[in-house]
């Protein structure tokens, strides 16, 4: 069943440093894949939670408590994506599917095969789910009867991106670190030659195409423009280990398990962090 115990008890407004000062009751967060639905509402999965944390823009609270036995759904939950119907999807590395969540029920398993290692989730308008498995090193395309087809093999994805005209971007850790696939599959492209990453985890693309990837190590988000080589768009402290990474309009909103914050990063490079545990 899903839970809505809250974790903040209030927000206060963002001070010069560009940080939210916030009362928490729970430490335990490791936050690694974030989404925002058409509402705003921005949802947060929590590898250490385990489960989804839910921000609505004044306070955090525990939307989905997954249960601790491994192999049990959202037990590793590694990415969100959420579907036409404006569903909420997450992918589990433990119990090597994607799941359905849904409020008052217990999450639905998607795909009708296992899926090794889900780490990064694109849905189509029509609703086909592409899941980056990075055990196999392919990309699974889920129709909507639930059987996974192979829709690419690829060097071990990451994150992937699917983009206004269905172009599938993925980002890896080997050269080339960002390519791009065509509508069916069949046609790529490199992005992004070479290694200049330093550990890539995650990326979106805007209507521009300008894409963003973010880099554990190097402690940064890159910015892709068109025909153009990455540059850092922002890097350094409060940034430590930047993992997921969502759009939510011109705004850019990334977790990061190791500060253990939700930092927005506004079209002009400014950084603003939201503490999501004690002492933060």
């Amino acid at each position: 069943m899903i839970r809505s115990t809250a974790i903040w008890v209030s927000a206060a407004c963002v001070v010069a440093a560009g940080t939210a000062s916030v009362a928490h009751a729970v430490d335990a967060i490791y936050p690694v894949g974030v989404v925002t639905a058409k509402d705003g509402t921005v949802f947060i999965a929590d590898l250490n939670l385990p489960g989804i944390l839910k921000w609505d823009g004044d306070q955090v609270s525990v939307f989905y408590q997954a249960p601790k036995q491994f192999r049990k759904p959202l037990n590793r939950v590694r990415c969100l994506a959420i579907d036409p119907q404006g569903k909420l999807l997450a992918g589990c590395t433990a119990a090597r599917n994607v799941f359905r969540v849904e409020p008052d029920a217990e999450p639905s398993a998607v795909a009708s095969d296992p899926i090794e290692m889900p780490m990064s989730l694109a849905v189509s308008e029509s609703g086909e789910i592409y899941v980056a498995d990075l055990e196999l090193r392919c990309i699974w395309k889920i129709p909507a009867g639930g059987k996974p087809e192979k829709f690419a093999e690829v060097p071990p994805p990451r994150g992937i991106f699917l983009d206004k005209t269905n172009r599938l971007w993925v980002v890896s850790q080997n050269a080339d670190q960002v390519i791009r696939l065509s509508a069916d599959g069949k046609a790529r492209e490199p992005v992004v030659r070479g290694t200049p990453f330093a550990f890539p985890h995650n990326i979106v693309v805007d209507d521009q195409e300008n894409a963003f990837v973010t880099d554990g190590y190097g402690h940064a988000v890159w910015k892709i423009a068109p025909g153009k080589a990455p540059e850092k768009f922002v890097h350094g402290a409060p940034l430590d280990n930047p993992v997921g990474i969502a759009r939510q309009g011109d705004e850019l909103l990334v977790v990061d398990p190791r500060a253990k914050s939700l930092f927005r990063i506004r079209a002009d490079g400014t950084l603003t962090a939201v503490p999501l545990a004690q002492g933060k």
